[in-house]
């Protein structure tokens, strides 16, 4: 099942002791405002000092398992930090949340099908895949080196 994150450290934790698969990530909004990846690397350090009692912890992890999934998601386009473009994230009492519902919803609610195809859009811009269609060669134009 898909799904939407909205903290860095309590995602990251998550993903590395297996209880969400990394695969099922669309996006993580976080509170970081790391303006590269060495710095988005640093702030996972400075997380796995932080006392075990804090949510924001990492501590008593893997360190490499840890860095390795903060890659991945930097890497793959997953983190959103909305402080970057000078917006705030709300706070949000979920860790997680699961995009789920039918093909008989999405007929049922014109909206529900609008956000529908704009999530799928957003995760084939992210991905390179077409998320229904997976085995689909990927769109050359998402490669083009013109950009």
């Amino acid at each position: 099942m898909k799904k939407v994150g909205f903290s860095a450290s309590r995602c990251i934790r998550d993903i590395v002791e297996e209880k969400v698969d990394i695969y099922d990530v669309v996006s993580i909004t976080t509170g970081t405002m790391c303006e590269d990846f060495t710095h988005w690397i640093q702030v996972m350090e400075a997380y796995m000092q932080v006392e075990e009692w804090d949510s924001r912890s990492l501590a008593g992890l893997d360190r490499d398992k840890v860095l390795q999934v903060a890659t991945e998601l930097w890497e793959s386009g997953k983190i959103h930090q909305p402080r970057c473009v000078g917006a705030h994230r709300s706070s949000s009492p979920y860790v997680w949340m699961d995009l789920v519902h039918t093909s008989e919803d999405r007929e049922a609610s014109p909206a529900l099908r609008s956000a529908w195809d704009r999530a799928q859009m957003v995760e084939t811009l992210i991905t390179g895949e077409d998320p229904l269609n997976p085995q689909q060669p990927k769109p050359s134009s998402f490669y083009n080196d013109d950009f």
